[in-house]
């Protein structure tokens, strides 16, 4: 829709009228979570929600969007565990697969590694390793 330039009066109305109550809610709000392909900033089709701070790239946030290493050996060990008995490996050798095929992402500089939490977690739904978020098997 906002490449058919005959519809974007249509489509700025409807999220002005989703994003604007959000500015009256400010007192209560301390943090909310708004994603997209696009900065809110850079879509310049509105200037009601100007009290935005964009944290994407901030180091305390850094891992907000992602796991971490320390979450996968803590919070994830017996997934980790199932995973290297279905594959006939060590844990070992299952964490390093994962670091292979799911990590990399970096928010900020320093930051930790941070996993691909849509791959990650459909290597341990299916028990295998694959290419995730590349895959169209839910696209239809």
């Amino acid at each position: 829709m906002v490449h058919e330039w005959e519809n974007l009066g249509v489509l700025r109305d409807v999220m002005r009228n989703f994003y604007s109550p959000l500015k009256d809610c400010d007192p209560y709000l301390r943090y909310g979570f708004l994603t997209g392909i696009t900065k809110f900033s850079q879509l310049s089709i509105f200037s009601e929600l100007n009290n935005i701070k964009n944290i994407s790239m901030d180091e305390p946030y850094a891992a907000i969007c992602g796991i971490t290493e320390n979450e996968i050996l803590t919070q994830m060990k017996e997934d980790v565990d199932r995973l290297a008995v279905k594959l006939n490996i060590t844990a070992e050798e299952v964490l390093s697969k994962l670091k292979e095929n799911y990590d990399g992402y970096h928010f900020a500089y320093p930051s930790s590694d941070i996993y691909n939490p849509f791959s990650l977690l459909n290597a341990f739904a299916d028990g295998k390793f694959n290419s995730y978020w590349l895959s169209d098997k839910d696209a239809g």
